[in-house]
């Protein structure tokens, strides 16, 4: 550290330097310079202060070398200044822009405020709004598949959102945002995103219920891939627009109309080329055709006088000829069949076997109630938009044609070639209708409860005027009676021809009745032809010569006889109207059972009196 007076030249030139002999703003040459002229005057100080040196510090020499130091030290005090004056400059500039980054800083933390201000505001109003934002918000996808995609999963799935958005925008009640542009904009973008896709719901189902109109086409696969898949297409379109969403249904139920009637009319005319049994009057019960004598020549073979007389039961057996149009057989098994086949149409057009009426009649009547049934189902899934009351009328208008085709067929069935005369086929008939009508209750379909109503308007006067029928033929018969014809058979006591077909027709009638029979109009039907023919009876019995005693006995007997036919006959026969025929038949056994036994004792007497 080099040290002077503080008021010589060589202190005012460190001071200059500093205290660590620097200066700020003064290049590295000057510098040096300037330090080696403050030691050299340092120097000279420390020898004038000296007394042993001061003469020395006089001499020229020394004077000489001092002074061009001092010049040297001007020359670099004046560029000091020069460099002093930059630095002030720097320093200034300095100042400025100081001042500018303080503005600056100022005018940020101005803005940080605003910025605070507005990022408050705007969470206030995402925290009020985000909800509805959150709800009305459409992806560009969802868009693109509302506007410009086909009818398929992504379509109903965006048909969806579009109409949650909706739904969300009606139920926002908020004035304020009500009242917005942004809200009169979006209802306006949103209403035509739906006009859009409603256009594109509308031809998908026009052009589906076109395809139902193709040949060979098959409705069923139709309804469920192209239909019932998305059914909230039509959905919103209801919603949209229920006048073309009606007018669509229209549409489709004229389709359907068409399409079943077409098929149902093609497969009525292949069951009419079944080959139908049809009866002929030999069926009836007063008929003597020789064709049906054959039992009665079983059982009047023998004579009074022949000990081995067949008895009544061997005479049921016997006479149980299944060829008779009269015994029932195996037919009533058609009613519990649990086959759900029906005849096809190509079986019915081509097949030479033989069938009853009845076959063809299950064989339609199952597949129309099977092909309503689904029907009803679909309206019911498809249409949920109108009340269920309604799906039964639809349907019903739907299937009118095929319901009018269907009593048409049955009408066809009672009377071509000729009017039929099969009490069983009718009546089998008749169970059918009841059977599928308590299916179709158990699946909850009422729209076919005008069609079963028709049917049993049409079967169950058919079914009392064919027993009518053979009431007038046993009136005819007995009409006809004289005892010449019918001698023998009086005398041997045996059941006649008319009663083991009237035994196996009741059997048959009352196989094929129910628990509730006696509140159907078979019941009535049944006591009149019962008293037909025990007056039939009764008037045959009188042939026998009156007034004497074993007359009444063979009179007995063949009462007996032929009553007790009968009731063997229906002894297996179940229900609550079997029940009244098997006690009333009993009642009438008894009585003449036991009138008999008198009648023979009274003989028998008569006989040994006679004797003695």
């Amino acid at each position: 550290m080099v040290s002077a007076d503080p008021g010589s030249a060589t202190a005012k030139v460190l001071e200059l330097l500093g205290d660590d002999g620097s200066v700020d703003g003064i290049d590295t040459d000057r510098h040096a310079l300037m330090l080696n002229l403050a030691r050299a005057l340092a120097a000279k100080d420390a020898r004038l202060n000296n007394p042993v040196n001061s003469r020395a510090a006089d001499s020229a020499g020394d004077t000489t070398h001092y002074n061009d130091l001092l010049d040297e030290l001007r020359t670099v005090a004046l560029s000091g200044r020069d460099a002093a004056a930059e630095v002030r400059d720097i320093l200034a500039h300095f100042a400025s822009n100081l001042r500018e980054l303080s503005n600056g800083v100022e005018v940020l933390e101005s803005r940080s405020q605003v910025l605070d201000q507005r990022l408050k505001l705007r969470k206030d109003v995402d925290a009020t709004l985000q909800d509805i934002v959150s709800a009305v918000y459409l992806s560009p996808a969802t868009v693109r598949n509302l506007c410009a995609g086909d009818v398929d999963e992504r379509f109903v799935s965006s048909l969806q959102s579009l109409e949650r958005a909706q739904t969300a925008l009606a139920a926002e009640s908020r004035p304020l945002f009500k009242e917005s542009k942004a809200f009169t904009e979006l209802t306006n973008v949103l209403e035509l995103v739906s006009d859009k896709a409603l256009e594109k719901a509308r031809n998908y189902m026009i052009a589906q219920i076109r395809s139902l109109r193709k040949p060979g086409v098959d409705a069923q696969h139709i309804q469920i891939t192209r239909f019932l898949k998305f059914r909230d297409v039509f959905s919103f379109l209801y919603k949209k627009n229920p006048t073309l969403a009606n007018e669509l249904r229209q549409a489709y139920l004229y389709t359907m109309r068409w399409y079943y009637h077409a098929h149902f009319d093609r497969y009525i005319k292949a069951l009419c080329k079944l080959q139908t049994k049809t009866l002929t009057k030999s069926a009836l019960l007063g008929s003597e055709d020789s064709g049906t004598r054959r039992a009665l020549d079983l059982l009047t073979s023998t004579s009074s006088n022949d000990s081995t007389a067949l008895s009544v039961t061997e005479m049921v057996n016997g006479g149980n000829n299944t060829m008779d149009p009269l015994v029932l057989g195996t037919r009533k098994s058609i009613i519990n069949s649990s086959d759900p086949t029906v005849i096809p149409i190509a079986i019915a057009e081509n097949n030479p076997s033989w069938y009853w009426m009845e076959s063809g009649f299950r064989s339609f009547n199952i597949a129309l109630m099977d092909n309503v049934s689904l029907e009803y189902q679909f309206v019911s899934e498809f249409f949920s938009d109108i009340k269920g009351g309604q799906w039964s009328k639809m349907v019903q208008e739907i299937f009118e044609p095929c319901f009018s085709s269907g009593n048409n067929y049955t009408l066809k069935l009672l009377s071509e070639p000729s009017p039929t005369i099969d009490a069983y086929g009718v009546l089998i008939c008749i169970r059918l209708i009841q059977q599928f009508e308590f299916e179709t209750q158990h699946r909850r379909i009422p729209a076919l409860d005008g069609y079963f109503n028709n049917q049993f308007m049409i079967l169950w006067p058919k079914f009392q005027h064919i027993l009518d029928t053979h009431r007038e033929s046993l009136a005819k018969h007995a009409s006809r009676l004289n005892a010449s014809k019918y001698g023998d058979l009086l005398k041997a006591g045996a059941p006649t021809q008319v009663t083991q077909r009237f035994s196996y027709m009741l059997e048959g009638l009352l196989s094929l009745c129910g628990t509730d029979a006696e509140f159907e109009p078979i019941a009535s039907s049944l006591n009149r032809i019962r008293s037909d023919f025990e007056s039939y009876l009764t008037k045959l019995s009188k042939l026998v010569t009156p007034g004497k005693k074993e007359s009444d006995a063979r009179q007995e007997r063949f009462l007996y006889n032929n009553y007790l036919f009968v009731l063997t006959v229906i002894k297996d026969a179940e229900g609550n109207l079997a029940e009244q025929e098997k006690r009333h038949f009993e009642q009438l056994t008894s009585a003449y059972g036991m009138m008999q036994g008198q009648a023979t004792e009274a003989e028998t007497e008569s006989s040994h009196n006679a004797a003695t």
